[in-house]
This record gives C-alpha cells, structure tokens and sequence, in this order.
C-alpha cells in the first residue's frame, strides 16, 4: 500500500471497529497480545520480524498521535469522545457594522 493511502487505511478501519460493524475487527484491534506482542514471538509479525508493527500497533500509535490522544482500545469502545471535525453544526449569523468608527472613509 501506498505510504500516503496508509493513514486513511488505519482511519478506515478504526472507525469500521468503533462503529461495530466489524466486531471481529473490534477484538483484533482491542486484543493486548497484539498491541503489546512479545519479540519472540514471530508469528504475529510480518515476515517474522519485530521490526515490523502489527495492525493493533499501528492503529494505537495512529489513534495516540490523533485528536483522540488515547489508545486504539478506548477509542474503539467508545471510551473517549469523538475529536471536533472542525464542522459547524448550527447556523451563525455574522453582524459586521460598518459605522464611520471604523476608520474607513
């Protein structure tokens, strides 16, 4: 994948697990083994190696480094509230007066 498709990718599949329609996902992504994997044990990494991150990785570095600033569990259970979108929600009139005080002639 990409690198600049893969933050999308972890942003996808949290919500998929946050929302619950993956519940499979959900204990994949909330499993501690996965999170916290021991080195040794190769199995649970790609191609065998540490250096690489598991998913449950992945998704808790993303979710820690977001808005959210908790780990990918929380966030999944819906433990912390979800970040500001930066969207308004409600309708707001803006009054400007543009008297003589304003200093334009």
């Amino acid at each position: 994948m990409p690198v600049g498709q893969r933050l999308g990718y972890i942003e996808e599949i949290v919500q998929l697990a946050k929302g619950g329609e993956c519940p499979q996902l959900r204990k994949i992504l909330t499993m501690p083994k996965l999170i916290r994997p021991n080195p040794q044990e190769k199995h649970l990494f790609y191609l065998g190696r540490s250096s690489f991150c598991t998913i449950s990785q992945a998704a808790d570095r993303y979710c820690r480094s977001s808005p959210w600033k908790a780990g990918v569990a929380a966030v999944v259970r819906g433990e912390v509230p979800d970040p500001p979108t930066g969207e308004i929600t409600e309708e707001v009139s803006v009054v400007r007066d543009f008297g003589t005080d304003s200093g334009l002639n």
